[in-house]
């Protein structure tokens, strides 16, 4: 029934699967096989976005599944080697474990919890290659493949002699020897997790930030589960030396370390510019990044983004220690994110969870040329205050490095009296690291209002973006400062929708620099798996 709502879509086939599982809710089990596929089920709806139902918890049921399996609950046990053998007589434990590695691909293939993820292809991994005789197992437990394989499995079509011999137990099934047809069995897992690519192929990724000053690649070699496993490569190079980027991608593919088959198989390229079309024209550089003319010059899969639409990308794959939890409230798995930061400009970016490729999708957006929408008579005598000097006051021109300058000199030029002289001097030029400087060590009292406005107007718009989109998976700011009243402008009280929305929306600031090039990395990953999905359904 599940598979025919994908294939259809009509609820009738939905209500159908939901009721099954309902009325099997008592009997059912972890163990996946011929006649119990309860948590294969599980994990295909889930797949599909498919939310809970009277007597259906799709989520409680997946994390039962993992306890079961990953932690060695409801009768699971380990071999030394660690195998994980099901509680069912001993009788075929590699098909129990290989299936249990199917599911957990697929709840690491959907789930948007990096742990979670993280923790499935690591266990499936272990199965996986003690099965193939890659975990000091000794020897293949796979018909045909590796070190010592088996010769005399149970399975009848393998068993039975060429015609016109018989096919009876004496001549077959209890007949001494190798089976007389060798037969190639294989399980879904082993299927999914290596048959595409081969196993002792190393796949490497490449990634690019192309900036005004410099071009930054990467190289990344990734493991049998295409996570990166180790950097390869990593050149820096000045865009000034090149007239045009494909004369330093070229420069890079020239490494000995990329030579021959060692060239990387897909890549994404992260561009401080816009792109249409997968193409970035950067004005001020000459260079053009075209997505076509690299695949066609150089033979490498690739695409083209802007580089704030790769931090989008990088949010996923953010680790716990790469965040820093300002409003402490559940995410919301699959849950709409949000991400803005202020740096050159105010950079926004909204996440929604793409059911087809299993992925978040990230969609750009300008909303930081909106109208500033102050708050309290300060904030509007800023906006006052830009508007003479600008003509508009955008949200961007006070939240964003510019911005905190702009803020500076706007408190210069009130109340004076507030401030030693020497602060009030505006004929002295200052950066924004000037004033964040001299807010934190709290040598600058005019930079501790202007840093704590700048980041009250910056928690107000990350409110105003998780409403937006309702980001009940977290709204994420780029930001390495995390004094003053971010947090309280977001959840702002004095607003009905604090408790309808906002309170019940995460906050965080994201501390890894480098989320950019996280996210441009698994731009490139996600054209190796499709890579892989055309490779196996063309196999």
């Amino acid at each position: 029934a599940g598979w025919l709502y994908r294939a259809t879509g009509e609820d009738a086939y939905l209500s159908a699967a939901r009721g099954y599982l309902q009325r099997a809710q008592y009997q059912r089990n972890y163990f996946v096989s011929w006649d119990s596929v309860y948590s294969a089920a599980d994990a295909l709806l889930l797949g599909l976005g498919v939310g809970p139902s009277p007597g259906v918890d799709l989520e409680w049921q997946a994390a039962a599944f993992r306890d079961t399996w990953l932690k060695g609950q409801n009768g699971v046990s380990f071999s030394p080697r660690g195998l994980a053998i099901a509680p069912l007589g001993g009788w075929g434990v590699n098909r129990y474990a290989a299936n249990a590695a199917f599911v957990a691909l697929l709840h690491a293939k959907h789930t948007s919890d990096a742990a979670v993820r993280s923790a499935c292809l690591s266990w499936a991994q272990r199965q996986l290659d003690y099965m193939l005789g890659l975990a000091g197992s000794e020897r293949s437990f796979v018909v045909g493949y590796g070190s010592n394989p088996p010769t005399r499995p149970h399975h009848r079509a393998a068993s039975c002699p060429d015609r016109p011999a018989p096919c009876t137990y004496d001549t077959a099934f209890n007949a001494a020897g190798p089976n007389p047809q060798p037969g190639r069995p294989r399980r879904a897992a082993a299927a999914r997790g290596r048959a595409a690519m081969p196993v002792s192929a190393q796949i490497d990724v490449l990634v690019a930030d192309i900036g005004g000053t410099n071009c930054r690649f990467q190289v990344w070699a990734l493991d049998s589960f295409f996570r990166p496993s180790r950097m390869v490569v990593e050149k820096f190079y000045a865009t000034k030396d090149y007239a045009h980027f494909r004369d330093a991608l070229a420069e890079l593919l020239k490494l000995p370390e990329l030579s021959g088959g060692a060239r990387p198989k897909a890549a994404a390229f992260a561009c401080a510019g816009p792109v249409q079309n997968q193409r970035c024209t950067m004005t001020n550089l000459g260079w053009i990044i075209d997505k076509a003319e690299v695949e066609k010059e150089f033979g490498i899969r690739c695409t083209v983004l802007n580089d704030f639409e790769a931090v989008g990308y990088g949010v996923p794959v953010l680790t716990d220690g790469d965040l820093v939890v300002l409003h402490d409230v559940p995410a919301v798995d699959k849950g709409p994110k949000a991400v803005l930061g202020p740096g050159t400009g105010l950079g926004e970016a909204q996440l929604f969870w793409d059911d087809a490729t299993g992925n978040y999708k990230v969609h750009a957006s300008e909303g930081s040329h909106a109208t500033f929408a102050p708050r309290g008579w300060k904030q509007r005598a800023l906006q006052a205050h830009v508007e003479q000097e600008r003509g508009h006051c955008s949200v961007e021109r006070v939240a964003c490095g510019d911005g905190l300058v702009r803020i500076y000199n706007f408190l210069r030029s009130d109340e004076p009296s507030q401030y030693p002289q020497d602060r009030m001097d505006r004929s002295k030029e200052v950066t924004p690291a000037d004033i964040t400087g001299g807010a934190l060590d709290k040598s600058d009292p005019v930079a501790v209002e202007a840093l704590d406005m700048f980041l009250s107007i910056v928690g107000a718009e990350a409110g105003h973006m998780a409403l937006r989109s309702l980001a009940t998976g977290g709204v994420y700011v780029i930001e390495r400062v995390k004094a003053g009243g971010m947090q309280e402008a977001f959840l702002w009280r004095a607003s009905r929708f604090h408790d309808k929305v906002l309170k019940h929306i995460p906050l965080y600031v994201v501390t890894n620099d480098k989320v950019g090039l996280l996210g441009t990395r698994e731009c490139a990953i996600r054209i190796v798996e499709q890579m892989r999905e055309e490779l196996t359904i063309a196999t």
